[in-house]
């Protein structure tokens, strides 16, 4: 199942809703900092407004994402108030019925600094079970092996991971060999040079899909494909949902 995240149009919320249908979407992720799905001003009213009108554009919300730059809930300065966004989050997310939230913690792979970042871990454990939404932890390049060592320590069926296919983090392979459940994916091309990464259009770029799709399905991954493009002036949101499907109806009929 291929999702748009919505964050990808650069658009307000109608509009980035109605350019994903037009783009042939049907399910989608969307993001809540600095956006209007932000859970401080999205009350309680205009949640089921909005639930209303993706069902008249024929449209399903799938999950939500509280994504933060730099550490993302590892950064010590801000980690309590992000914190408490992603609580805000995981209960909207129970509120609209929503399986799975995205959060960006980064730390868990540094040996020397990731004290932080494991507390916010065993934080969210708590927190996904009380909301019994999945949470998919974007680790970013961070050490692959420690990640998971990290993640199965705390046990929680509810803490998975978020795959990135632009990062060189974790692998699908690596990471149910961990015995850590992927609980979401989220799709980019990139060229990589240097340490630089540089968004393209799906095809174009460095990410082998194939690969990438054999290694979910080889692992029974069975969420959505989450197209997201994160870097402005990149986009082609139709390519990349036709692309990405006509690999996937490949590797089904192979």
């Amino acid at each position: 199942m291929i999702a748009a995240h919505i964050d990808s149009y650069r658009r307000g919320l109608r509009e980035a809703l109605q350019a994903s249908a037009a783009d042939g979407y049907r399910l989608l992720h969307a993001g809540t900092v600095e956006t209007e799905l932000d859970p401080a001003r999205f009350s309680h009213s205009a949640r089921r407004h909005l639930s209303k009108y993706l069902a008249d554009l024929g449209l399903r919300l799938a999950g939500l994402s509280a994504e933060f730059p730099g550490l993302g809930l590892g950064d010590p300065q801000t980690a309590d108030a992000r914190l408490a966004h992603v609580r805000a989050t995981l209960e909207m997310c129970a509120e609209m019925r929503l399986p799975v939230a995205v959060v960006s913690l980064r730390g868990l792979g540094d040996a020397t600094g990731g004290s932080v970042a494991s507390q916010v871990a065993s934080q969210l454990a708590d927190l996904a079970d009380r909301a019994g939404v999945r949470v998919a932890l974007a680790t970013g390049d961070d050490d692959p092996t420690r990640v998971l060592e990290s993640v199965r320590t705390l046990g929680c069926p509810n803490l998975g991971l978020a795959i990135d296919s632009a990062a060189r983090g974790i692998a699908p392979a690596a990471a149910c060999a961990g015995g850590v459940e992927i609980a979401s994916v989220t799709l980019r091309d990139v060229h990589r040079s240097g340490g630089g990464v540089e968004e393209t259009r799906f095809g174009g770029g460095d990410v082998d899909f194939a690969a990438l799709l054999a290694e979910l399905a080889a692992g029974d991954y069975r969420g959505e494909l989450v197209i997201h493009r994160r870097q402005p002036g990149v986009d082609g949101m139709r390519q990349a949902r036709e692309y990405i499907d006509s690999l996937a109806t490949a590797a089904r009929r192979g």
